[in-house]
C-alpha cells in the first residue's frame, strides 16, 4: 500500500487527525477527491489548503535536487514562490498560480543538478552557462526571477538576464482553420457543451485556459438584452453564437458564485486537460488556439484596449501585434464596446 492508503486508513481508524491529508506530497486520486469534499463542505479550513499541500509537494519535490541545496529552496519557495501565488477572497492559491510554483520548483531542481554537472558552484556561473541552459530548457518564466533573488543575496554573481533570448509565439493554425475550428464549436451540438463554450472564448480571444475555467458565473451579466463577460476594466460584449452558449451554460446552474464550469472534484472547475482530450477531434489545441487568436486580435486592436478588456499584461499583446505587422483593423468582435 502507498502513503495514500495509508493516510486513508489512519484516517479511518481516529489515529490521526483529518487534516493529516493536506500533508501528502503525491495524494491518490481517492485521497484527493476526498479533500476537496471536505474542503467544498466546510471540514477542512480553506486557508489551511493555501500553502499546506503544496509545501508537502515542495518538500518532496527539494528532495531531488543537491542536498546542499536544500535549504536554499525551502528558502526561495517560502518566500518568494509561494508568497507571491495569487490568492482569491477564499484563502485558496489559484489553480493558475499553484501550477507556476509546480513548474518553477521543478526547473530549479533540474537547473541546479544541471550546475553540479557541469561542476560548477552557484557563486561561479557564468552569463555563457546561462544563456547554454536557456537553449537546453524553457526557463523564461522562473530563471530571471531565481537569479535575481540568488545575486541580492551573493548565492550567484549578476547575471545579465536581460540577455537571455526570448521565446516568441508559435503560430501553428492558419486563420483558416482558426475559423473552421469556431464554426464547429458554434454548430456541432454533439461537442459538450462546456467544452464548445470554454474552447470558443479560447479560440475568439486567445484567453488562457486556466483563466477561462476558472470563471465564475456572476462574470456574466445581462445587459440591455446581450450578455457581458467581465474579465478585465471593460466588460466584453459576447456576439451572439457565444452568447447563445453561455446562456444554455449558465441555466445548468443557479448559484451566481459557482463555477461557469464546475469540474468532478467538489469546489473545483473544470481541468484544462478536460478541454484538450475534446479539442485533439478537431485537429487543433488550447495553445494552437490561443497563439492564432491572439495574434489576430493583436493586428486589430491596440494592445492597451485588448489588455484592458482581456485582463492581460499589455507586453503580451503588444508582442504579438509585432508579429502580426501593428497593422489595426476592425474586429467586429470587439468593436460592439
Amino acid at each position: 500500500m502507498g502513503p495514500s492508503t495509508d493516510v486513508l486508513r489512519d484516517i479511518a481508524s481516529g489515529r490521526v487527525a483529518v487534516e493529516s491529508i493536506l500533508d501528502v506530497p503525491r495524494p491518490s486520486k481517492p485521497l484527493i477527491y476526498l479533500r476537496t469534499l471536505l474542503l467544498d463542505s466546510g471540514a477542512l479550513p480553506r486557508d489551511a489548503t493555501a500553502t499546506r499541500p503544496l509545501m508537502a509537494w515542495a518538500t518532496h519535490t527539494i528532495g531531488g535536487a543537491p542536498a546542499e541545496h536544500h535549504q536554499m529552496l525551502r528558502t526561495y519557495t517560502r518566500w518568494m514562490l509561494l508568497r507571491r501565488a495569487s490568492r482569491g477572497p477564499s484563502g485558496d492559491i489559484a489553480i493558475g498560480a499553484a501550477r507556476h510554483v509546480k513548474a518553477s520548483l521543478r526547473g530549479l531542481v533540474t537547473f541546479l543538478t544541471w550546475a553540479e554537472e557541469q561542476q560548477t558552484p552557484l557563486r561561479a556561473l557564468t552569463q555563457a552557462q546561462i544563456e547554454e541552459f536557456i537553449t537546453l530548457r524553457t526557463a523564461r518564466r522562473w530563471l530571471p526571477q531565481f537569479l535575481t533573488w540568488a545575486a541580492e543575496r551573493g548565492v550567484t554573481p549578476d547575471l545579465d538576464i536581460s540577455t537571455l533570448p526570448r521565446r516568441e509565439p508559435t503560430i501553428s493554425t492558419s486563420e483558416e482553420h482558426l475559423e473552421h475550428v469556431i464554426r464547429t464549436l458554434a454548430t456541432d451540438s454533439s461537442i459538450a457543451l462546456d467544452a464548445r463554450l470554454a474552447a470558443l472564448l479560447i479560440a475568439v480571444y486567445g484567453l488562457p485556459a486556466t483563466k477561462t475555467l476558472a470563471l465564475r458565473r456572476r462574470q456574466l451579466r445581462d445587459e440591455n438584452d446581450g450578455l457581458d463577460l467581465h474579465i478585465g476594466d471593460r466588460p466584453l460584449a459576447l456576439p451572439a453564437p457565444v452568447a447563445t452558449l453561455a446562456r444554455e451554460q449558465l441555466d445548468l446552474r443557479p448559484d451566481d458564485d459557482a463555477w461557469l464550469f464546475p469540474g468532478r472534484l467538489p469546489g473545483q472547475p473544470l481541468d484544462p486537460q478536460y478541454l484538450a482530450l475534446r479539442l485533439r477531434p478537431l485537429g487543433t489545441s488550447i495553445s494552437a488556439l490561443q497563439n492564432t487568436a491572439r495574434f489576430r486580435l493583436a493586428g486589430a486592436v491596440p494592445a492597451k484596449v485588448l489588455a484592458d478588456i482581456l485582463d492581460f499584461s499589455v507586453a503580451t499583446f503588444e508582442n504579438y501585434a509585432r508579429l502580426a505587422g501593428g497593422t489595426r483593423g476592425d474586429y467586429p468582435a470587439l468593436r460592439t464596446r
